[in-house]
């Protein structure tokens, strides 16, 4: 696949645990393709280090959604929180960050990553979409 391609056939769900691995995988590899235009090789690795990884907090609280081509491949992933984190993969924090007030404060759109394959044929979009909608299905006005 390259840029231009119409559009590819996924299923979005949310993510899982048993995704991890997967999702950490696409990170590493969206993340040293796609962003070598914008970042040195060494600040991607350090972005690897800690800001550029899984989030298990959105996984666990259902926020986070991979889409899988049909093949089954994780083509993309991301989502949205309601806790007020706003960047980084977990595992550093005692306690989880506190949840935001839906009325007062945006959902925030978090730790989005497309496949190099997969890049520029609406797959960011539809994922966008589905965070947003079931961000508002959760009372959020804003993201």
């Amino acid at each position: 696949m390259s840029a231009g391609e119409p559009s590819i056939a996924i299923c979005l769900r949310h993510a899982t645990p048993a995704d991890a691995d997967a999702i950490a995988a696409l990170i590493a590899e969206s993340s040293r393709t796609l962003l070598r235009s914008f970042y040195t090789a060494a600040q991607i690795e350090a972005a690897l280090g800690g800001t550029f990884g899984v989030d298990r907090s959105l996984i666990e609280d259902g926020t986070y959604w991979v889409a899988a081509e049909v093949g089954g491949r994780i083509a993309g992933c991301g989502g949205w929180g309601r806790r007020a984190r706003v960047f980084g993969a977990s595992g550093t924090e005692t306690s989880p960050p506190r949840e935001l007030d839906p009325k007062r404060e945006p959902a925030r759109i978090r730790a989005f990553f497309i496949h190099p394959d997969c890049a520029r044929r609406g797959l960011g979009g539809q994922i966008l979409a589905r965070c947003e909608e079931e961000a508002r299905a959760h009372g959020f006005r804003a993201a």
